[in-house]
Parts: C-alpha cells; sequence; structure tokens
C-alpha cells in the first residue's frame, strides 16, 4: 500500500496541517473517510450529526431540509454508490462530499421547483444540469 499525503490547494496549509491531525486521531489516513462529512462535524464542533442513507420519499427529505436549513443546521451531502461516468456528465464526483448551503422552493411558470444550493470545496467540477448557472431555465 502506498502512503497517502494531503495537497495543498494555493496557500491553503491549514487544510492540510488538519487534515493530519484528523488522520492522526484516527490513526492513519486510511482511516478517515472521504464524503462522510457528519463524523467530522460532529467532532470538530460537538454539535449532533447524523447520517440518511435512504429516504422513502424524497419531499419528505425536502421538507426536512428546508426545516434544517431554516434553523441554521451545519449541511452538507455526498454522492456514493453511484457511476463515476454518470455523475460526471452532470458535473458532480462520487465519493466527495459537498457543503449543503440552502435548500429553497421557488415558483417558475406556476409549478414550484425544489432547489438546495452546493459547494464544492474543490471548486471545480461545477453542476451543469438543470438550474446551473448557465441553464436556460433561469430568467430575469
Amino acid at each position: 500500500m502506498l502512503p497517502k499525503f494531503s495537497r495543498g490547494n494555493g496557500p491553503e496549509l491549514w487544510v492540510i496541517i488538519m487534515e493530519k491531525a484528523w488522520a492522526k486521531i484516527h490513526g492513519s489516513y486510511d482511516r478517515i473517510v472521504s464524503g462522510v462529512v457528519y463524523l467530522t462535524l460532529r467532532d470538530l464542533t460537538g454539535a449532533p450529526g447524523f447520517r440518511i442513507n435512504q429516504i422513502q420519499k424524497e419531499t419528505d427529505l425536502f421538507l426536512k431540509l428546508l426545516d434544517w436549513d431554516k434553523k441554521g443546521y451545519l449541511m452538507s451531502t455526498s454522492i456514493h454508490n453511484q457511476s463515476d461516468t454518470d455523475m460526471k456528465k452532470w458535473g458532480l464526483i462520487t465519493g466527495h462530499a459537498y457543503s449543503l448551503i440552502q435548500a429553497a422552493e421557488v415558483k417558475n411558470n406556476g409549478k414550484t421547483i425544489q432547489l438546495v444550493k452546493l459547494r464544492n470545496p474543490w471548486g471545480d467540477h461545477e453542476w451543469n444540469g438543470d438550474w446551473s448557472d448557465k441553464s436556460p431555465l433561469w430568467t430575469d
């Protein structure tokens, strides 16, 4: 097995130091799992955290997201068990964590649209499906 290391993206030395400390706490880089943010947030903030693997109805999940957003909860999401090829066509990365910044319902031509605002900490691989920055669905 090859050793694993963290690399900075510009002058972000603190990220590398935090990741190394996190790996030391857990015994090695192999023991810290990418894309499982709730464990890290729980340990760093002391706030309760949990993981939702599957929800019966998507509307139930979205209503929870709206409620949690209103309450100011820290939220994240990630994609697992999906084809890299399928996800890359949308600009998403499998096994990668995203900050879930906001959940909102908006009206568009009489229809209610459910949107989430995500942040990719890497700063690349941007969503390019419906309601992306360059989507024709946006109007003035």
